[in-house]
């Protein structure tokens, strides 16, 4: 088996799984490889962040420079850990 990336007509790439004798381009009709969708959590992160920024009291260049560290605690835990999650959750 081989691992082909292929780009989708809406421009996303794809990861498939063809025999090794397959030509590259049936890639879309292969084993999917893809991580898992976060469209989802994307979506849910514009409301979470813009609504964390709010409570944090992030409002302006210079409260972001007192406390850009929190920048980084507020992805994590509205983007980054879901995504995690989502790994996980794959392989359950």
């Amino acid at each position: 088996m081989k691992k082909v990336i292929w780009t989708d007509d809406k421009g996303k790439k794809n990861c498939s799984l063809l025999r090794d004798n397959d030509p590259v381009t049936v890639a879309q009709y292969g084993i999917p490889q893809n991580p898992p969708d976060i469209s989802g959590i994307l979506e849910r992160a514009k409301t979470d962040l813009h609504n964390a920024l709010v409570e944090k009291d992030l409002l302006t260049w210079n409260d972001v420079q007192k406390n850009e560290n929190m920048i980084t605690i507020l992805i994590n835990r509205i983007i980054r850990n879901p995504i995690i999650r989502e790994y996980r959750n794959q392989n359950e």
